[in-house]
């Protein structure tokens, strides 16, 4: 079994991550990981915590492709995911293979044969919700307002 794992937001509404999914998918094939593509990271942190909390019990390292690192962050906090040991790549930074094949290199991911799994959410529910960061809220009560586009 890879020590890392990737989870690897499809961020279902985005459709600008698929140059990168399709470049990232191709450059992480090569890579000694187990790859777990997630149709979207919001709906999957509110409603399939038991798969997270899976990846952290099977893998020491863990690597988030999704997008803001302070949006995933507080996404697992506000959550109630324990999720330690991970780091994230933010999809908006990126704008070659190489990036990315840089990037991971500096997270110590060696060569080898990658693993894919896909996860799917059964929830229903639009790829983004306001994620509040309590360090930076001032209870403005913009986030309850917020109307989310079908």
């Amino acid at each position: 079994m890879n020590k890392t794992a990737i989870l690897f937001c499809q961020c279902r509404d985005v459709p600008q991550n698929q140059f990168h999914s399709d470049s990232a998918r191709q450059l992480l094939t090569g890579m000694d990981v187990s790859v777990f593509v997630l149709d979207d990271l919001c709906s999957i942190a509110l409603h399939e915590k038991s798969f997270l909390r899976e990846i952290e019990n099977e893998y020491p390292n863990k690597i988030v492709m999704a997008c803001y690192p302070r949006v995933v962050e507080n996404l697992f906090l506000q959550n109630e995911i324990s999720f330690s040991n991970f780091k994230v790549i933010n999809f908006h930074d990126l704008k070659s293979a190489d990036q990315l094949r840089y990037e991971l290199s500096c997270l110590e991911v060696s060569e080898g044969e990658a693993s894919f799994s896909t996860v799917k959410s059964s929830l229903g529910v639009p790829s983004w919700f306001p994620v509040i960061d309590q360090s930076r809220c001032t209870h403005c009560g913009k986030c309850a307002r917020i109307q989310i586009k079908n």
